[in-house]
Formats: structure tokens, C-alpha cells, sequence
């Protein structure tokens, strides 16, 4: 987690207005949702990462991603991705609520040294996630040219 973040810290370096924040913090917009169970009605939900930036000089989320570990369930990464979509859900609720306009938000979900990015939107009333891309991160040299594509991706 803490390289992947460095990643975007050096990919996001001359934005000024975009920033990353990593180690289990929470979504300020989840704890305005009632998506909360009774044991995180005082937290939020905590996630892996969440990206800030700046909108009329109000800070906004604008997206969280989760990482679990490559030896990590089947079961614990289908919770994962189901609690990733809520808290982007609220979130895109959230941002909508400042903006007045609907708009999609992409987010990333990782196990291990795989991910993929997902296209969250409405669509006549309902929140729809759509996997948009496959994701991964190289552990050999010669992996770096389909890095590439993952770069891009995230740009």
C-alpha cells in the first residue's frame, strides 16, 4: 500500500488541488449515509485510501480504494468491493449534493498486485458500478511495458 501511494503521490505532484490521504481514514460523506452499521455509526467506514481535491475552496472527496492481500478470500474481497461501492456511492452523492450535477467517479479495488478500476454512475435512479479496467502492478523488469497501460489508466 504505502508504494502504491508513493506512485501517486509522484503522479499527482504538480496538482495542487489533489490529495491522498492512505492509512485507514474515513469518508466524512459515508458518515452522512445511512449505509452504516451500528458498530461504525460514531467512525464512518475506514478505508485503505481516499483521494481529496478542491472544488470553490471546499474540500471534497472524491474517491476511496481498498488493497487486501494477494492470500486474502474470496468472501473478505467480495465485502471489500461491496463496501468500496458504498462508500463511492456516498461519496458521488456527496459530490453531486455540492456540484447540483451528476457525473460519474472512478475508483480502484486491488488484491494483491492486481486491480481494476470501476465507473461508478446513476442511471435511471440506481448507482451502477462498471469495471472499466484491469490494473497491475509490475514485480518484474520485464512486466514494466504493461505497467504502462496502468499508468495511463490512472492519468
Amino acid at each position: 500500500l504505502r508504494n502504491f501511494i508513493e506512485l501517486m503521490d509522484i503522479l499527482f505532484e504538480d496538482e495542487n488541488d489533489i490529495a491522498i490521504y492512505d492509512g485507514e481514514t474515513t469518508s466524512q460523506a459515508s458518515q452522512h449515509m445511512e449505509i452504516l452499521n451500528e458498530d461504525e455509526a460514531d467512525s464512518g467506514r475506514r478505508m485503505d485510501m481516499l483521494s481529496k481535491t478542491k472544488y470553490s475552496d471546499t474540500v471534497i472527496e472524491v474517491c476511496s480504494t481498498e488493497f487486501k492481500k494477494l492470500t486474502a478470500s474470496t468472501t473478505i474481497c467480495n465485502r471489500q468491493q461491496s463496501k468500496n461501492i458504498r462508500i463511492n456511492s456516498a461519496i458521488a452523492y456527496n459530490i453531486y449534493n455540492i456540484i447540483k450535477k451528476e457525473l460519474a467517479i472512478e475508483y480502484m479495488d486491488w488484491k494483491g498486485r492486481i486491480g481494476y478500476m470501476v465507473q461508478l454512475f446513476s442511471f435511471q435512479g440506481m448507482v451502477v458500478a462498471h469495471q472499466v479496467d484491469s490494473l497491475h502492478i509490475p514485480k518484474l523488469l520485464l512486466e514494466l511495458d504493461n505497467f504502462r497501460s496502468t499508468l495511463k489508466r490512472l492519468l
